[in-house]
């Protein structure tokens, strides 16, 4: 029945409408969006606006990132202007900002931290919906990334300038030592070896006897001062690295049964000098509670410590070993130990016995400032 009511006069109409629907639909659905661009610009999409940020993001070149971005998110959110800050309140980015207070202003947080703000001003007849708002927020994440991201690779670079730096003045000072100091004593020998061939020549005993006697002087005072060079050096961890880090990394030793366990306490900034003898003294103290001690655990505590006589910087190297012997002879480490705590104003102590042995550095604060 209805089969043949539409075998009759109605199916063209039907047909017809059929058509128009098909054919319409489609346009007035374009037309629709036409006119939602042209009124509302990217916001009648949302998503569309979020995906445009993100494909500028990643496409402009570094030195216009940050304008890039801001202009996508004017032209998405129909702004006259906008500012976009870092978390110090530099400003990264600016376009058309009045000089009046932002219309909107959105914080920009990443990994937990605020990275910075992005400010709005006014729109052309038309307030700031919750909708905008909305959209705001959503397109804060990319561009609170991309600062975040910004701010690292700035601070990776002042560091690599550092290492750079660092390494360049290094040089320089080995230089300098190299040529006035051991230079001329390396000269000086070369002299004294050949005249040490005309004597042996001549068979002149005596003179032989005496240059080389002069000969072992210059090669001991030629020891003292490449001693002296060495250290100078700053520890090549320090160069690039906190005293925290470069000591976890410096006291990994796979081959070693010992663990090692390290606590540094909060230290106020400390001078290159300071830095480079704590380093030292503690490496010293490790390596040799690794060869001779036979531990199993080592622990290195690195703090301040208040008591009655005063504050005091204290570096302790502990261990479970057996101990030193009764009598021993301090060796070339010790004694530099000593020395380097004498050069601070400070103290260097050695406790042990069966249980372990414990080697304290003391420097005082007083000390340390000066």
């Amino acid at each position: 029945m209805a089969g043949s009511r539409l075998t009759g006069a109605a199916l063209p109409a039907v047909l017809a409408s059929t058509v128009v629907a098909v054919v319409l639909l489609p346009l007035r659905e374009r037309l629709q969006r036409a006119v939602d661009r042209l009124l509302y610009g990217k916001r009648a999409d949302p998503v569309g606006a979020v995906a445009g940020l993100g494909a500028t993001l990643a496409g402009a070149a570094d030195d216009d990132l940050m304008q890039a971005a801001l202009a996508e998110v004017m032209a998405a959110l129909g702004a006259e202007g906008a500012v976009l800050k870092d978390a110090s309140g530099t400003v990264l980015a600016s376009a058309g900002m009045p000089a009046d207070a932002p219309s909107l202003s959105v914080p920009l947080i990443a990994a937990g931290a605020p990275a910075g703000l992005l400010e709005l001003g006014s729109r052309p007849g038309a307030r700031y919906t919750r909708t905008d708002q909305t959209m705001a927020q959503a397109m804060a994440g990319p561009l609170a990334l991309a600062i975040h991201n910004l701010a690292l690779a700035n601070e990776l670079q002042e560091q690599r300038d550092g290492i750079v730096e660092a390494a360049r003045d290094e040089r320089e000072r080995l230089r300098r030592d190299l040529h006035d100091g051991l230079g001329p004593s390396l000269t000086g020998m070369r002299h004294a070896l050949d005249a040490l061939e005309d004597a042996i020549a001549t068979a002149d005993s005596a003179r032989a006897a005496h240059i080389a006697a002069v000969l072992r002087h210059e090669s001991e005072r030629s020891t003292i001062e490449l001693r002296r060079i060495i250290d100078n050096m700053r520890p090549a961890g320090l160069a690039h690295s906190t005293l925290p880090a470069a000591l976890l990394d410096r006291l990994k030793v796979p081959a070693s049964p010992a663990t090692v366990d390290l606590h540094v306490g909060e230290l106020p900034a400390l001078p290159e000098a300071l830095e480079d003898a704590l380093y030292r003294v503690v490496t010293e103290a490790v390596t040799n509670a690794h060869k001779h001690a036979d531990a199993t655990t080592i622990r290195v505590f690195i703090d301040l410590d208040l008591n009655p006589q005063g504050r005091h910087l204290v570096a302790q190297v502990s261990d479970n070993g057996h101990g030193l012997p009764r009598s021993y002879t301090e060796g070339v480490g010790l004694a530099s130990m000593r020395k380097r705590a004498t050069t601070l104003g400070g103290d260097l102590a050695i406790e042990s016995d069966a249980s372990g042995t414990t080697v304290t550095l003391t420097v005082p604060v007083e000390e340390l400032a000066a």
